[in-house]
């Protein structure tokens, strides 16, 4: 259910990327639909309601920027909703396109051209473009037959005569074409559209696959960069809190250390003390010990020169 979602999600960005690329195809285009009405009315005599074709149309082809302005700015619309309103608006981009080409017939028809002729790289441009727009093929088949049901149409109308008539455009009198006419441009439209379908299918068919498995390595790339930023930033934190521990024990360590510096040299000052005081007592006792030698080395000699004193008396006696 979640890899459904996830592809969704991306068919989803697909969409509205290449519905964003096709906003700025569509000023281009509409641009050269009013350069090209303008030159028509340039060319031809005027029929009753030509301005009001050409604005319609081109109104009808600016729809699609509106819807491309309006799923930009809401991004909580689901790939249904946009596939269905941007079909609904092809939708009525073909029917518009098929009712302009309809109202030329009698315009073509004075210049000998098979609108229903005309018409298929009309079409074909639109069946181009519809597949990138929707990534479906489903859709892309059922506009690519509604395309060639559209090119029949006229076909049929052209053959059967059943066309406008205007006053500057008369049809009376104008032979209609031969049958083998009417069908020769079905037939370019039955192999045109197979060809383009079967080109748009493989070519984007693959290309959208090939473009939705790189946002799918894209999607699991990002995920596994969050993923990978979050455990950095897991680490990151751990290492800080590891690192302000650290600095803790080390501060405490210092303090301790220089606790114990400060309490060594203080022993070593009373120790240094004490012995300076024993050295300066045994010096005293040194001190002592060697003027009592002193002493005692002089009264032996005073008592060695009285027992001579003494002998000497005795003997002169």
């Amino acid at each position: 259910m979640e890899e459904i979602s996830q592809k969704e999600g991306q068919v989803k960005i697909a969409i509205l990327e290449n519905l964003a690329k096709e906003r700025k195809r569509r000023a281009f285009i509409i641009l050269g639909t009013a350069v090209l009405f303008l030159a028509i009315r340039l060319v031809i005599a005027p029929f009753p309601y030509f301005s009001y074709i050409a604005g319609g149309y081109l109104l009808v082809l600016f729809l699609l920027i509106l819807a491309g302005f309006y799923f930009k700015k809401d991004s909580n619309v689901k790939t249904g909703v946009i596939r269905f309103v941007v079909g609904t608006i092809i939708l009525i981009e073909l029917l518009a396109l098929g009712a302009v080409l309809y109202l030329f017939i009698p315009v073509a028809q004075l210049y000998e051209i098979r609108i229903s002729m005309v018409s298929i790289p009309f079409f074909l441009l639109y069946a181009v473009l519809i597949y990138p727009l929707l990534i479906s093929k489903r859709g892309n088949d059922f506009f690519c037959f509604f395309s060639f049901s559209i090119v029949a149409a006229l076909s049929a109308l052209e053959y059967l005569g059943l066309s406008p008539v205007y006053p500057d455009y008369p049809a009376t009198g104008v032979p209609g074409p031969p049958l083998y006419m009417a069908i020769i441009p079905i037939i370019i439209a039955v192999f045109v559209f197979l060809t383009t379908r079967s080109s748009m299918e493989q070519f984007w068919g693959r290309f959208g696959r090939i473009n939705l498995e790189l946002r799918g390595l894209n999607v699991e790339l990002e995920e596994k960069v969050k993923e990978r930023t979050i455990d950095l930033k897991k680490k990151s934190e751990e290492l800080k809190e590891a690192n302000s521990v650290l600095e803790v024990k080390v501060v405490a360590r210092t303090r301790e250390l220089k606790e114990f510096a400060e309490g060594l040299e203080e022993n070593i000052k009373l120790r240094t003390k004490e012995l300076q005081e024993r050295v300066d007592e045994l010096e005293t006792l040194h001190k002592l010990t060697v003027g009592r030698e002193l002493k005692m080395i002089e009264l032996k000699k005073e008592i060695e020169n009285f027992k001579k004193e003494l002998t000497g008396k005795n003997n002169a006696k």
